[in-house]
């Protein structure tokens, strides 16, 4: 059946901001997509945290950490430059999930997709953009100690 003609898209909710600090996620999934300025292949992180807890969203209600849905860009730039301690944010990544430095040769000694369902921590801050709190992942570290993860069914689907 046609669609009536008052029948208009629907934009979806803003994203949650989350308090900034540091959580513990897992990684869900990895994405390749293009950044949306250059045109550049970048890879899209769907992460779940694992922290318990709660905090109040903008309208007042009071949302669980656990499980609650980040998503993150990085571009496929692999470098560490040890004079300046500079590095990318997908090498900055690797490490965390390793849990060692890395060198620039190891770029091609791992997969990608064996991080999904691995942990580390993120440090999250909050930014303005066009009048929307959205959090901003500004760092990533390896873990302490492993939190219980998130099985399949668990999930909830990505915001």
């Amino acid at each position: 059946m046609p669609l009536q003609d008052t029948t208009k898209p629907v934009a979806p909710p803003p994203p949650v901001a989350i308090p900034p600090d540091i959580y513990q996620v897992q990684l869900v999934d990895i994405n390749e997509g293009k950044n949306t300025f250059s045109g550049e292949p970048q890879l899209e992180w769907d992460w779940a945290i694992l922290d318990e807890g709660s905090f109040k969203d903008a309208k007042g209600r009071q949302l669980p950490f656990r499980n609650h849905r980040l998503r993150g860009w990085t571009s496929l730039t692999w470098f560490h430059n040890p004079k300046t301690g500079r590095m990318s944010n997908l090498f900055s990544l690797a490490c965390a999930f390793t849990g060692k430095q890395l060198s620039n040769e190891d770029g091609t000694n791992f997969k990608l997709n064996d991080f999904i369902g691995k942990q580390v921590r993120i440090t999250i801050q909050n930014a303005e953009k066009n009048g929307i709190m959205r959090n901003k992942i500004i760092g990533y570290m390896p873990i302490k100690k492993e939190l219980k993860g998130l099985a399949d069914a668990e999930l909830k689907p990505a915001e």
